[in-house]
């Protein structure tokens, strides 16, 4: 049974209401209330005496419910009876000024022979799991919520990494492509424009080479046909027929001469009105 309660300030105790029951009771809880923060993180012992100057009895703590077990040591006197707490972590104890409650005399039963209960093997259980729960489970907790946090944090950045160089690669890719086709467009064009030079070239290389042929085509026309009529114009090397071959007029030293070839015969030349004349020579069947 709940019969009072014990509220916390600071390091001070205060009880709600003082009278907490009848002497010779037993098994009887008290309630805990912490009202700041000022022991987080300690784990808490308890225990009573009638006497501030007489040794303590330890007190069963449940540091879940907050719920503290009166021993039947507690209710063997009548008055005043001092309630007081202990706050441990590590090497560090705070000792908390205790709260005071009343024990209301009451008849002595039978009941009170019963042997003594072992309270300090279970406050020092009590002791034990608030430790564990203190100094392993908390951080333990703690640990594993931020873990999960930064756990969440890296695949949230992990996806915006990600995102962020998809975007950049193709963005990068764009530029290449972009790039790529500039410069295909820009090769493409002056390849087209060397092929239209190399055209216009090549149909003026084609219309001079056509000039030169049909210039020579006229040139030795020309020479056949004076060739045919005998007509000689005075020009070194140039060839004259004859009845049986060919011989060669050159210009030397001022001089016109033949060079005939070898087993033909000279030729007949006639000089009339400052011009040289072949006569053809009538050919025997």
């Amino acid at each position: 049974m709940e019969i009072g309660t014990i509220q916390q300030y600071g390091n001070i105790l205060k009880a709600v209401s003082t009278d907490i029951g009848y002497q010779y009771s037993s098994g009887l809880k008290i309630k805990v209330e912490y009202k700041d923060n000022y022991l987080d993180g300690y784990a808490m012992t308890w225990h009573c005496a009638y006497d501030r100057n007489k040794k303590p009895v330890p007190l069963v703590y449940d540091s879940e419910t907050m719920l503290i077990t009166l021993r039947k040591e507690c209710f063997i006197n009548d008055g005043m009876i001092y309630i007081g707490g202990a706050a441990v972590r590590g090497d560090e104890i705070i000792n908390l000024r205790p709260a005071e409650f009343a024990i209301s005399c009451a008849v002595d039963h039978s009941l009170n022979d019963l042997p003594e209960e072992h309270g300090w093997l279970q406050e020092a259980e009590q002791l034990f799991k608030q430790i564990i729960h203190n100094e392993f489970e908390l951080p333990l907790n703690d640990l594993m919520a931020n873990t999960a946090e930064d756990l969440l944090k890296l695949k949230q950045d992990t996806r915006t990494e990600l995102s962020g160089m998809e975007q950049d690669t193709t963005a990068k890719v764009d530029t290449l492509v972009q790039n790529a086709k500039t410069d295909f467009n820009s090769v493409k064009k002056a390849t087209e424009t060397a092929v239209n030079q190399l055209k216009v070239q090549a149909a003026s290389q084609q219309t001079q080479v056509t000039n030169s042929i049909n210039q020579s085509t006229m040139l030795r026309d020309d020479l056949i046909a004076k060739r045919d009529s005998g007509f000689f114009d005075g020009s070194d090397g140039a060839l004259v027929p004859t009845g049986s071959g060919f011989f060669t007029l050159f210009k030397s030293g001022g001089h016109l001469k033949i060079r005939v070839v070898k087993g033909s015969s000279p030729p007949p030349l006639v000089h009339k009105n400052g011009h040289l004349y072949y006569r053809k020579v009538k050919e025997v069947n």
